[in-house]
């Protein structure tokens, strides 16, 4: 397949009109107007007129897009995930589409399929127009209201924030839930807070009612060594859910990794009270169970392996959950 080439001139004229832009330093090389050509000329919009996303949103993202990229500490906190629906069957984010995402982003091209979940989740989502039994991808950040439901200001979780931007809001959110067993983690979110929208900073955090569904694997490594991954589902119930709210809790996806000391961010989504029961049944819970990674996280070595993994599920309560 051909790859496709940013058009000259799209440089040129972005360079231009984005030299004040924060982020932008030093990278007139990657920035986006929103068009992309191939090698034969046809152009390509990352466009999503069903989400609402026309060419001068499309824009305003890819600006988003730049300036995020000089926040590495933060992209460090996300894992990789694969750009495949598993129920859909197919591609979730156009090959082209990520690709400029990727580069724009600062984040390490695609390795096939396998591409840095941040980029995918957040921003790869709001262009993806393939539909799932599950929905849209990109209606969980334009149609859920997930800030409204947390008491946060409508618009702090949503493509185009009044401050900070969907990158570094969500980060620092899902980061202060999921990695809040990491104190090396929280200190870097902490010290980046300023990144993200003021609301988010002074967040009770603490007084969120949660429970922590914690898969554990143990694989023993070629150097007799063993490796520990833990695959861990934060069930974060919304303080705002109304009765007749059909979704009612935010489900945060977190990966750890003892084979490099890694803690890393998935992805998050909106869950039903039927999602939630299925999620909490006794059987679930116990010892040698098949155990694999979801919501097409990317393991290296786990992910599509041949072998299945077996290990322990276990179920935890409250803000203070232990590893």
């Amino acid at each position: 397949m051909n790859q496709p080439v940013v058009h000259v001139m799209a440089i040129f004229f972005t360079c231009l009109s984005w030299n004040n832009n924060a982020g932008a330093d030093n990278k007139c090389g990657k920035l986006y107007t929103g068009i992309v050509k191939d090698r034969q000329g046809a152009v390509h919009e990352p466009l999503n007129p069903e989400a609402g996303i026309d060419k001068s949103k499309s824009i305003e993202i890819f600006k988003k897009i730049a300036a995020d990229s000089k926040h590495n500490d933060l992209k460090a906190l996300w894992g990789n995930c694969v750009n495949f629906d598993e129920f859909a069957k197919t591609t979730i984010v156009e090959p082209r589409t990520i690709d400029r995402i990727l580069s724009v982003f600062g984040a390490p091209p695609r390795d096939g399929l396998v591409v840095h979940a941040a980029a995918e989740h957040l921003y790869g989502y709001l262009f993806s127009t393939i539909k799932t039994p599950y929905g849209f991808k990109w209606e969980r950040w334009l149609t859920h209201n997930i800030d409204l439901r947390f008491g946060l200001p409508g618009g702090v979780i949503s493509p185009l924030p009044a401050e900070g931007s969907i990158f570094t809001n969500l980060t620092y959110f899902l980061g202060r839930i999921a990695l809040r067993d990491f104190p090396d983690k929280i200190r870097i979110l902490e010290k980046t807070g300023k990144h993200a929208a003021r609301p988010l900073v002074g967040y009770p955090f603490k007084n969120l009612k949660i429970s922590r569904i914690t898969e554990t694997i143990e694989i023993r490594q070629s150097n007799g060594t063993m490796r520990t991954v833990t695959f861990r589902k934060d069930i974060v119930f919304y303080p705002a859910a109304s009765e007749t709210d059909n979704y009612k809790a935010l489900l945060v996806y977190s990966i750890t990794d003892s084979r490099d000391g890694s803690a890393k961010l998935i992805s998050a989504f909106p869950i039903s009270d039927q999602y939630i029961a299925n999620l909490l049944k006794q059987e679930n819970f116990g010892k040698d169970l098949a155990i694999h990674s979801e919501y097409n996280a990317h393991v290296q070595n786990v992910t599509g392996a041949t072998k299945t993994f077996t290990g322990t599920r276990t179920l935890s309560h409250g803000f203070d959950t232990p590893k």
